[in-house]
C-alpha cells in the first residue's frame, strides 16, 4: 500500500488560499450589490422630483419677472406701462411715442428703480411733473419727513449762513412745505449761483422765527430723514431727538458704497438712484435734494432698521451688564451746579436790521 506523504505546512498552504478565494468573491459581492438595489439606486439619483428643468425656470422667470420694491405705490396701469420700459431704450421710447400727460401719470417713486427707464423719463419723475398725480392719501406728511435747506451769507463779506430756503417732503417725495425765508440779518451774499435765491425772493419771503415754529410743528414727533441734516437744523436753530433722526450721510453702508467717509448727496444719488442732481452750472434745488434724500433713504430703511435693532439690543446687554441703578438713586439725581453766563462783548441789534428788505 502506498501513501503520499504531506509536505510540512501543505495543508496550511491549502486552506490559506481557499480562504483566500472565498473572501475575494465575498467582497466582490458586496461591492456589485443586489442587482435591483443597483437599479433603484441609479433611478432615484437620474431622476430627482425636487428641481425642475431648467427650461421651465427660464419660463417661468420670464412668465413673471421680479417686481420693484415699490411696486406698492403704482396702479396696475402704471405699474404695466413702468415694465413695458424695463428694457426699452430712449429710442424705442421715442417711437412709442407716449403721451407726456400719459408718463407724467407714474408714481414719483419710480426714480429709484436702476435701470428700468431712460435718464429724461427718470428726471421728469424726480423734478416733480408727477406732483398732482398724489392721492389724497399720499399727500398727507406721515411718519418719516426730509428736509433740506439752502443758505445765503451774511455778516462780513457774507462768510456766516443763515437759512433763506427750506423744504419738506413726506415719504412719497409729495411737497408737505416749501418756502422763502427771510433771515433777520442783512444779507450780504446771496449765493444764488448755489443756492437759487435771489433777492426777489424776499420781497414776499417768510419771517424766519416764523418758518422755524411752522417747520416745528410738522417734523415734532416724526423721523427726520435728511443728508448732513445737523447744518439744516443748525440753519433752522431746532433740535430734533438722535433716536428719530436718519442722517443718510452717517449710514455705514452708503459710506462703503461711495467708499467716503462723508459720501456727497450727489455721489449718492448717482451710485443709488442712477440720477444726477446738483449739476455744475446749475443752482441747488431744496425740493429735489429733500427729494433725492427721502429715495435714496427708502432703498436702505429695512437694512436701517435692522442696524437700529441691533444697536438697541446690544445697549440693553450692555445696561444689563452694568446693572441699572436703585430707585433712590434715581429718585434722588446729584444735582448739576449752574452753569456759568457768558456774554458776548458786543451784541448786534437785530432790531433795526429787520425791515432791511424793504429797502431794496
Amino acid at each position: 500500500m502506498t501513501s503520499t506523504q504531506t509536505p510540512p505546512g501543505g495543508n496550511w498552504n491549502a486552506l490559506r488560499s481557499t480562504m483566500h478565494k472565498e473572501s475575494v468573491k465575498n467582497y466582490a459581492v458586496r461591492e456589485r450589490g443586489p442587482p435591483h438595489h443597483k437599479k433603484a439606486v441609479s433611478q432615484s439619483v437620474s431622476k430627482p422630483h425636487a428641481s425642475p428643468p431648467r427650461d421651465n425656470v427660464a419660463e417661468t422667470h420670464a412668465a413673471h419677472p421680479p417686481l420693484p420694491w415699490f411696486a406698492e405705490d403704482l396702479s396696475p396701469e402704471d405699474l404695466s406701462l413702468v415694465l413695458s420700459t424695463e428694457t426699452a431704450s430712449a429710442e424705442t421710447l421715442r417711437q412709442r411715442d407716449l403721451p407726456l400727460e400719459r408718463l407724467a401719470q407714474l408714481k414719483r417713486s419710480a426714480l429709484q428703480w436702476e435701470g428700468c427707464m431712460d435718464e429724461a423719463l427718470k428726471r421728469r419723475i424726480v423734478l416733480g411733473e408727477c406732483e398732482s398725480d398724489f392721492s389724497p392719501e399720499k399727500r398727507k406728511v406721515g411718519h418719516y419727513v426730509a428736509v433740506d435747506c439752502e443758505m445765503v451769507g451774511v455778516g462780513y463779506r457774507g462768510k456766516s449762513s443763515a437759512l433763506a430756503r427750506v423744504s419738506l417732503v413726506n415719504w412719497y417725495g409729495c411737497i408737505i412745505y416749501d418756502k422763502y425765508v427771510r433771515p433777520d440779518e442783512m444779507i450780504s451774499d446771496f449765493r444764488t449761483w448755489v443756492s437759487g435765491v435771489a433777492p426777489h425772493h424776499m420781497k414776499t419771503a417768510t419771517p424766519f422765527e416764523v418758518a422755524q415754529r411752522e417747520v416745528a410743528v410738522i417734523i415734532k414727533g416724526r423721523v427726520l430723514v435728511g443728508h448732513a441734516i445737523q447744518n439744516d437744523l443748525n440753519a433752522l436753530k431746532l433740535h430734533h431727538p438722535r433716536s428719530q433722526i436718519r442722517d443718510t450721510a452717517q449710514f455705514d453702508p452708503l459710506r462703503v458704497v461711495s467708499g467716503k467717509k462723508t459720501p456727497g448727496l450727489r455721489t449718492l444719488s448717482k451710485l443709488v438712484l442712477g440720477l444726477d442732481i446738483q449739476k455744475k452750472g446749475q443752482y441747488h434745488s431744496s425740493v429735489e435734494d429733500a427729494r433725492s434724500t427721502m429715495a435714496i433713504f427708502r432703498t436702505q430703511k429695512e437694512a436701517w432698521d435692522r442696524e437700529l435693532e441691533i444697536g438697541a439690543t446690544k445697549a440693553l446687554k450692555r445696561k444689563i451688564a452694568a446693572g441699572s441703578p436703585g430707585k433712590a438713586a434715581r429718585s434722588n439725581p446729584k444735582p448739576k451746579p449752574p452753569r456759568p453766563l457768558s456774554w458776548p462783548a458786543s451784541r448786534p441789534d437785530t432790531r433795526a436790521s429787520r425791515e432791511w428788505w424793504m429797502n431794496d
